[in-house]
């Protein structure tokens, strides 16, 4: 049986990149998948493009609320999300599409792991990749710390998916708003 990943999208203020992000899910090749999609009070046609996009699609779960940033939108997606792995998307961001399947995949290998971190490409808007940031295992291995990347914490939380247990008591702070 396939784990089911739910994946958490705040929205608000993307007209220019939620299409792309939305797609990268559409375009998944693991599709035991829940995609939490946060309609943070966006003034823009944001969450209409992405409704269009991903029409009858069971799969995307659509919330509102009033503007609260990023920490109450995801906190949101928290509280609705049913599956055994919880993955973090901004909406201005995307994925490959075989993302979830390795993760997926990595995740079944060890059973320990509790939170996979995953390599990010920094590209232009036609794509080309202008920087990339790899995880050194080999460092994870020697520290016992998930969360580092080159040997220094990252401050996202869009490059990590997690167990369902390991963020059930956490929260994120709401005094932040965009």
């Amino acid at each position: 049986m396939t784990p089911l990943v739910s994946i958490i999208i705040p929205v608000y203020k993307v007209e220019k990149y939620i299409e792309k992000c939305m797609q990268s899910l559409l375009d998944q090749t693991y599709d035991n998948f829940e995609a939490l999609v946060v309609d943070d009070g966006s003034p823009d046609s944001s969450i209409t493009l992405a409704k269009e996009l991903v029409g009858n699609d069971s799969r995307f779960i659509f919330f509102e609320k009033e503007n609260g940033g990023q920490g109450s939108a995801r906190n949101l997606g928290l509280d609705h999300a049913k599956g055994e792995y919880i993955a973090f998307l901004d909406s201005d961001d995307s994925y490959t599409p075989d993302m979830l399947q390795v993760v997926t995949e990595e995740f079944a290998k060890e059973d320990d792991m509790d939170v996979l971190t995953f390599g990010v490409n920094y590209v232009t808007t036609d794509d080309k990749v202008i920087n990339r940031i790899f995880s050194d295992v080999s460092y994870f291995n020697t520290a016992k710390d998930v969360l580092l990347v080159n040997g220094a914490a990252t401050r996202f939380f869009w490059d990590k998916v997690y167990k369902r247990d390991v963020l059930s008591k956490y929260r994120f702070s709401d005094s932040v708003k965009t």
